[in-house]
């Protein structure tokens, strides 16, 4: 059995793609281009490079001013600029929050060891940590988000806090990286997110996330599931689930012999 390291991104998606290899639903009108096996294999194995959106282009600076670390491409991100030469009202409101950040490291006693740092000691498990701290003597792996959704309680990448523990997509960062933390120093490890609102500049929590043992079995079961899946789909090929709307939000979708360019005729059942 081959053996690739992998992260918290990858787990999810071959998730999403493996179960899209199984459904047997009787229309299938999907819009993740995750769900495609020939977005997969260019992504996460040939290491498709995609244009970063403008709310990622924004994350990305954000990041940047907080930490001085750039983004794994390597470019030193910039901001948006008025014809004015000034920063517009995204950037602005970002820039403010990056005060807010320090503020609440320092209100919070963090001491920064170490920003962007690379976990690779772990045999199977990768990842990049924005802020390796330390808190009342304890290690701390912090990361940082800005967001639109800071108080949605209803999407999957909301972080509305009456629904957060129902959330997996979210929270498996903070399961891995602990993994990798704790393996990486051999210490205890604590994981905050420190979340910030892309809307309102005054808006801005610290989560703390309680990783129980009972999550730590089920993420050691979920990442053999993916290393698993990885040695099947390259022993069988990935295979392209091509829909209209799927194929709408992929990057791939003007060079892909397989990608649906024109919307197909759904038959519904009655």
């Amino acid at each position: 059995m081959k053996t690739k390291k992998i992260s918290q991104s990858f787990t999810k998606a071959i998730g999403v793609y493996a179960y899209q290899q199984n459904k047997s639903e009787r229309i299938d009108v999907g819009t993740s281009p995750s769900e495609c096996g020939l977005y997969f294999k260019a992504k996460y194995i040939d290491g498709l490079e995609e244009p970063p959106t403008k709310p990622q282009n924004l994350g990305n600076w954000f990041e940047y001013i907080c930490t001085g670390q750039l983004p794994r491409d390597g470019k030193e991100p910039m901001p948006q600029l008025l014809k004015s030469g000034k920063l517009s009202t995204d950037y602005v409101r970002m820039e403010a929050q990056a005060l807010n950040y320090h503020k609440l490291m320092e209100h919070h006693g963090f001491k920064t060891l170490h920003t962007g740092y690379s976990f690779d000691k772990h045999d199977f498990l990768t990842g990049i940590s924005d802020v390796i701290a330390e808190k009342d003597g304890r290690l701390c792996v912090v990361d940082i988000k800005s967001t639109g959704l800071i108080d949605d309680l209803y999407t999957p990448y909301g972080w509305g806090l009456e629904r957060i523990e129902e959330k997996p997509d979210l929270l498996i960062q903070a399961i891995q990286y602990t993994v990798l933390a704790s393996h990486e120093f051999n210490r205890e490890v604590d994981f905050y997110f420190a979340i910030f609102s892309t809307k309102n500049e005054n808006k801005y929590r610290l989560m703390k996330v309680d990783v129980s043992e009972e999550a730590l079995d089920s993420h050691k079961l979920e990442t053999e599931f993916a290393q698993a899946k990885y040695n099947e789909f390259l022993n069988e090929g990935f295979k392209a689930h091509a829909t209209y709307d799927r194929c709408l939000g992929c990057s791939m979708r003007e060079d892909c012999s397989e990608a649906i360019k024109t919307p197909e005729i759904i038959t519904i059942y009655c």
